[in-house]
């Protein structure tokens, strides 16, 4: 086993989850994802902690779903429900060997499998403390257009980055965010308006994702107006959307069209709160400099920002009441070599194509963040 996994585990542990002795926690990982599970089993009992481990295969996941049914569904997840009931928290390892090995399953299915099961251990794990994280394997690294040893060197360099200074280099934009009003994004074919006003702004600095590097915030449900199309394809339900092009009215979206509209369109039909926002946030990250098609990763981008289709997390100050049985994030980079965009906070320009404007956020430029090593 590589010797980083070990540094990675630790980080879980110990500055994400923050494990004490006695404590247990559920180590869910999927395909590729074994592997580091085993690292953080090791590193579970080196804590004093008791783990518990769940492996799936999205190729046994795809078989179940082709013939499902809700009442088979729901059941699957009672075993899950129950066992998380017993957990201090929780820790999702994402490797499958094939992003889009669920590209032939039909929408109602993979909408049945969200709302009858993953929706129902989402909301089991939602009052764990968990984190997020992937595993480098083939299947990212062809995505990323990288070859796997690249892509493993970079996986390591974002997943043990020193976290405790990207959390003092966003405070002063966190809060910026925590005390600004009315919000505007200039990006091409984007202009849009939303209100953070009454919300926090979350510095995410490892805690809940690994790789991390953004802040997040709620907007007020029904404040979103205006025109934004996402320059970064988002991988859902295993078919790549691009093009992702929406229009709100009072919080709600009222078009989209995206490279498969009919297909979007269904996937943000499922329930009411698919249509509103449930989260708002800029990624902060110096070392995310590129795409990899892979949300975890491309959301934390310097430079750019993203919303959240459908449920807002239940973290204090960042609840607007909006519940649904998704949480679909879209990105969009305003990267000069992704065409630009901008950030307006309560009238001020505070950063233009990727590069932050006012002294006090320009520690988050890349230049300005490395220097300081």
């Amino acid at each position: 086993m590589d010797p980083r996994f070990k540094k990675i585990a630790s980080t879980v542990m110990c500055h994400s989850l923050k494990i004490q002795p006695g404590e247990k926690v559920m180590i869910s990982a999927v395909d590729d994802g074994d592997k580091l599970a085993e690292a953080l089993v090791e590193e579970a009992y080196a804590c004093g902690a008791v783990p518990f481990v769940s492996l799936e295969q999205t190729t046994i996941r795809r078989a179940i779903l082709r013939g499902a049914t809700a009442e088979q569904l729901e059941l699957m997840a009672k075993p899950s429900v129950v066992l998380m009931d017993e957990m201090d928290c929780h820790v999702t390892i994402s490797a499958p060997y094939n992003s889009c090995e669920f590209c032939l399953i039909s929408q109602e299915k993979q909408t049945m499998y969200t709302k009858y099961c993953k929706s129902l251990i989402s909301r089991a794990k939602s009052r764990l403390r968990w984190v997020s994280l992937t595993y480098p394997n083939h299947g990212m690294a062809q995505n990323a257009g990288m070859s796997l040893s690249e892509f493993s060197d970079y996986y390591f360099d974002l997943m043990t980055m020193d976290y405790d200074k990207l959390e003092k280099a966003s405070l002063p934009m966190a809060l910026r965010m925590r005390a600004a009003d009315q919000v505007r994004i200039v990006a091409p074919g984007t202009d849009l308006t939303v209100s953070l006003k009454g919300f926090t702004a979350l510095i995410a600095a490892g805690e809940h994702n690994l790789p991390d590097g953004e802040i997040a915030s709620t907007p007020d449900r029904c404040s979103v107006n205006g025109t934004i199309s996402f320059n970064v394809p988002s991988m859902h339900n295993g078919f790549l959307f691009t093009d992702v092009r929406l229009t709100f009215k009072d919080g709600k979206v009222v078009e989209a069209s995206a490279n498969d509209t009919e297909r979007f369109l269904k996937e943000i039909s499922l329930d009411e709160g698919c249509r509103y926002i449930g989260e708002f946030s800029m990624g902060t990250s110096p070392y995310v400099q590129r795409v990899v098609h892979e949300t975890l990763f491309d959301e934390k981008m310097g430079g750019s920002m993203h919303m959240a289709l459908g449920a807002c997390y239940n973290f204090p100050g960042r609840d607007n009441g909006n519940r649904s049985s998704i949480h679909w994030d879209l990105i969009q980079s305003h990267r000069p070599e992704h065409g630009g965009g901008e950030v307006w906070i309560d009238g001020e320009l505070v950063r233009k194509d990727g590069i932050y404007l006012p002294e006090d956020l320009r520690v988050l430029n890349p230049d300005v963040y490395f220097a300081q090593d």
